[in-house]
């Protein structure tokens, strides 16, 4: 039988199935597209709107009387938009980040179609999911992305493989709110992801433990930075739970201490074995 629980949150996720999860935009240029993206936004259910804009009159600019005319009834979304000095900000207490980008390459291939992804946002209704989008005339840095849980490409079968910012977001949140009327397959209790933090945390202490056994950022052609990103991708391919970047985080750090702890012992032993063995005690009569 059916809780009266179950049944309410059912029941909310299709009146609004997208208030769960976060737009965040990174230096947008237009405040048409800003405007726009709150329309969408509104029209889906969801209300989170993250600016990743440093300049304070940058952010004036952009939520301007143009950005409030394109956003129609989602005007409310534009006053209650938060603004942030960085992405690392902007991505607090978020879960899963999800970039969307036309550019790929070696280190930016995504793993999922939209299909797929939009499929994951849709039913993890307690991890704080994120829709993250570049600027309109580069889009998003390979540093950037690298902030990311996964890459996401929208299939564009046209001549210009590249979609307007806004254009891109509504096709996001269209799929996502079309993924949610849709009964999720049975499978285990989803455990809860890896936050944006986490990541970052467990990418620093990967980082530390490499350099505290010799392997320094840039040295051997940058050979340390080669294997953060590959095991940040292997992390995140493994389903990135919160619960997994605690173990290795943990495992980072209880590694780093027995190696400072050996570091350390190894002079008193080197001294031990230059000491006469007679020192100290009853030795040979001179």
């Amino acid at each position: 039988m059916e809780k009266a629980g179950e049944s309410d949150a059912a029941a909310r996720a299709v009146a609004r199935p997208l208030d769960h999860l976060a737009v965040v935009l990174v230096e947008p240029n237009e405040p048409g597209n800003v405007g726009a993206i709150a329309r969408s936004m509104w029209n889906f259910g969801a209300r989170d709107l993250r600016l990743v804009v440093a300049r304070p009159t940058r952010r004036t600019h952009l939520l301007n009387a143009e950005a409030r005319a394109r956003a129609c009834h989602g005007v409310a979304l534009l006053d209650d938009a938060t603004c942030h000095d960085d992405l690392p900000s902007a991505l607090a207490g978020l879960g899963r980040v999800f970039a969307f980008s036309a550019r790929v390459g070696r280190f930016r291939q995504p793993r999922r179609d939209l299909g797929a992804a939009a499929a994951s946002i849709a039913h993890d209704r307690t991890g704080r999911p994120a829709l993250l989008f570049g600027r309109e005339d580069h889009g998003l840095s390979t540093d950037e992305v690298e902030l990311a849980h996964e890459l996401v490409t929208i299939p564009v079968p046209g001549s210009d493989p590249v979609m307007n910012l806004s254009h891109a977001a509504t096709v996001a949140l269209w799929e996502v709110a079309r993924q949610t009327t849709l009964a999720p397959l049975p499978e285990r209790t989803p455990a809860r992801s890896a936050s944006a933090e986490d990541r970052a945390a467990l990418r620093a202490d990967c980082a530390a433990t490499l350099a505290s056994f010799g392997l320094l950022p840039g040295a051997h052609g940058d050979l340390h930075g080669r294997i953060v990103r590959r095991f940040i991708d292997l992390f995140d391919r493994g389903g990135g739970e919160h619960a997994d970047a605690s173990l290795l985080r943990g495992f980072f750090v209880g590694f780093r201490r027995a190696l400072a702890r050996q570091e350390t012992q190894a002079p008193l032993e080197a001294m031990a074995r230059e000491l006469p063995r007679d020192a100290g005690g009853e030795g040979e009569p001179s």
